[in-house]
């Protein structure tokens, strides 16, 4: 019955973060957001508020139950990573404009195999590239976590490991992003006009849906 009271909270809070000229966080270039954390290492845009830390061999499945597809007896490993236990589908995947960007880095429908290739009467038994099943129906893979993009010290254990080895890529809670899209939601949801400054913030609730 009160809800309006918590959007005035959140868009206050997100107000004070972005208007705050000592604010250290900006957007990063999509692919560089997740490359980063693949990396381990910090976002240079500090765009990252939050994250959930790993170790490599210590945690985290991001990259190998979730992730680009890899499959078992190719060079990368005796054992097959990514992929397999997180899916998405088409509908997800055609719900992007073709021309955005973060579509391709979101989901992907191949898989890296020992015996596929694309196509299949090019070079069959050659390791390569394959469709991961009827692209219309399933096999989309999330493909913000990628073993290409990962440390050469993940790599260098993982071709010789036995069973899983733990990426040690950390979970991002928060972005910037994420402040910027709540605040342009209740900023909207308690004014309704999308347009009106904010002194706090220093910009409008469409300013910020559009600067993200």
């Amino acid at each position: 019955k009160n809800y309006k009271e918590y959007y005035a909270i959140a868009a206050q809070q997100c107000a004070e973060i972005i208007g705050n000229k000592d604010n250290p966080h900006k957007l990063d270039d999509f692919e560089s957001v997740w490359k980063s954390v693949c990396q381990l290492k910090s976002n240079a845009a500090n765009e990252n508020l939050y994250e959930v830390a790993f170790g490599v061999g210590q945690n985290g499945d991001i990259g190998t139950l979730i992730g680009v597809n890899l499959g078992a007896g190719t060079t990368y490993g005796p054992k097959g990573m990514g992929g397999g236990n997180v899916k998405s589908n088409a509908y997800y995947f055609y719900s992007f404009d073709s021309l955005d960007v973060r579509r391709d880095l979101t989901l992907s429908n191949i898989s890296y195999t020992a015996t596929g290739y694309y196509p299949p009467s090019a070079s069959a038994g050659k390791e390569g590239e394959t469709m991961s099943g009827d692209p219309s129906t399933g096999g989309w893979n999330f493909a913000k976590w990628r073993y290409n993009w990962m440390t050469s010290t993940y790599m260098a254990g993982y071709a010789t490991a036995t069973a899983r080895l733990a990426t040690g890529i950390n979970w991002i809670v928060m972005r910037y992003s994420d402040v910027l899209l709540m605040f342009a939601e209740a900023e909207n949801e308690l004014t309704a006009a999308p347009d009106a400054l904010n002194e706090t913030a220093g910009i409008s609730a469409r300013t910020a849906l559009e600067t993200v």
